[in-house]
């Protein structure tokens, strides 16, 4: 009989038990049609979503978008500071401290001195200082300072980098404070000027 016929099947098709018997009455493609689903039901189920997973036709949640929309957010840890004030800080071999007198040069040449009022260091360890300018009165001479030829002047808001200054001498932070008054600097300016309108 034609049925119980063996036939070697085509190379890559099929396993040779699908195609040891023929089915009567159905063609030679649908025969082969049959062995190629025969194969695939034959396949190990983790072999199966292996190849999902490779071809990215699975159902799961790492591949889905929507699955970072259901979990749940992770919390904020305490924020951290970027800039911290310190009290001292090396700079060119000298420590410099809060009310120290310092002297900027500007592009012409010209000296001015200043007093710490605070210093600044980021968290890239970049060190800023905050100065209030001091006003020579006629009695000073240039190119030598003298803390009594001197008077506090304009407090700067923004800071300027430490590289900016040159150590002059040490000085205490409230050695140009008003002795007569309990009010402090920022105070003072504030009475001289008058009540604000």
């Amino acid at each position: 009989m034609d049925s119980d016929v063996y036939t070697r099947p085509p190379e890559g098709h099929g396993s040779e038990r699908a195609y040891r018997r023929k089915r009567p009455g159905r063609t030679d493609a649908e025969n082969l049609d049959t062995a190629v689903s025969t194969k695939k039901s034959l396949r190990p189920r983790s072999l199966i979503n292996k190849s999902k997973l490779q071809s990215g036709s699975s159902n799961s949640k790492c591949r889905s978008r929507r699955h970072v929309f259901k979990t749940n957010p992770s919390k904020l840890g305490p924020p951290q500071a970027f800039i911290r004030l310190e009290n001292r800080v090396l700079n060119k071999g000298n420590w410099l401290h809060i009310g120290d007198i310092v002297s900027v040069t500007d592009v012409e040449g010209g000296q001015y001195y200043a007093q710490l009022r605070s210093i600044i260091v980021d968290n890239l360890d970049n060190v800023s200082v905050i100065l209030t300018w001091l006003v020579p009165t006629t009695e000073a001479t240039s190119g030598k300072f003298d803390l009594a030829h001197y008077v506090i002047g304009m407090e700067e808001d923004l800071p300027r980098h430490i590289d900016c200054v040159m150590f002059v001498c040490r000085c205490s932070s409230d050695y140009f404070r008003p002795i007569d008054t309990p009010y402090t600097i920022q105070s003072w300016n504030k009475v001289d000027q008058g009540p604000e309108k």
